[in-house]
């Protein structure tokens, strides 16, 4: 066996460090092992539990949230955090979140989202609506809805 230099491709360490970003439809036909950010919002919390992940014996905490796409056809992306990165998060449903540098993985038949030790999660704030009063006159006719 030889060791020596191999060609490293600029694009393939250019997506792990800076994941593209996809909609939960998309992330859930991506290949396993595929660094994603995905975006959507929280639509269920399950509780923090232990486990013991592939019979270790090291036990970890897990959090599992599902995530949809604003609109979409209503379809869930399981996200699951393990270690410290479940510990200390709190998401909420109903949230717009973006969660950068999660690894697609397969559990059984069902596509997921595992987080790594470069996970992050960004909770988007809701769009306010503010109508100065004034303004109120001119929209009389028109439909003016946040989104």
């Amino acid at each position: 066996m030889t060791c020596g230099k191999f060609p490293l491709r600029s694009d393939v360490v250019e997506a792990f460090n800076n994941p593209p970003t996809l909609t939960v439809d998309d992330a859930l036909n991506s290949p396993k092992r595929r660094r994603i950010t995905v975006t959507g919002i929280v639509s269920e919390v399950y509780g923090s539990e232990t486990f013991s992940p592939g019979g270790s014996g090291a036990a970890q905490k897990r959090l599992q949230f599902n995530m949809t796409t604003p609109g979409g056809a209503g379809t869930k992306l399981a996200v699951k955090f393990w270690g410290c990165k479940a510990e200390h998060l709190e998401v909420k449903e109903g949230e717009n979140t973006e969660v950068r540098h999660l690894e697609i993985t397969n559990y059984g038949s069902k596509t997921e989202a595992t987080s790594t030790s470069k996970t992050e999660v960004k909770v988007k704030p809701a769009v306010a609506c503010i109508v100065h009063k004034s303004l109120k006159t001119m929209l009389r006719a028109q439909k003016f809805a946040c989104v």
